[in-house]
């Protein structure tokens, strides 16, 4: 027979909730979302539509979020041979599954 141990990395479904977004590099995002306002803003000259730039704003935060979770998964390799990447939540996993 063969036995696998699988530890928990979560207590609660809280710690669940904060590992997924730290998978979208959420410091990130904003850099995009201040570009992409302004850049309607000045397109617009000014007069932008609320609800266009609410709209695009949410749609490239999704965007933007699932972008760097591809990322997370397709660097998972790589990610523990650096000192700066080597804690990201998909290297832990990817080392301690069976």
């Amino acid at each position: 027979m063969i036995e696998t141990s699988v530890s928990r990395h979560h207590q609660n479904f809280l710690q669940v909730i904060q590992s997924y977004y730290q998978l979208t590099k959420p410091r990130i995002i904003p850099l995009l979302l201040i570009t992409t306002a302004g850049s309607m803003w000045i397109a617009a000259e000014g007069q932008c539509d609320p609800l266009l730039l609410i709209v695009t704003l949410a749609g490239g935060t999704l965007a933007a979020g699932a972008a760097q979770t591809l990322n997370c998964i397709y660097d998972r390799d790589i990610d523990y041979d650096m000192e700066r990447t080597r804690h990201r939540l998909f290297t832990i996993w990817s080392l301690t599954t069976p």
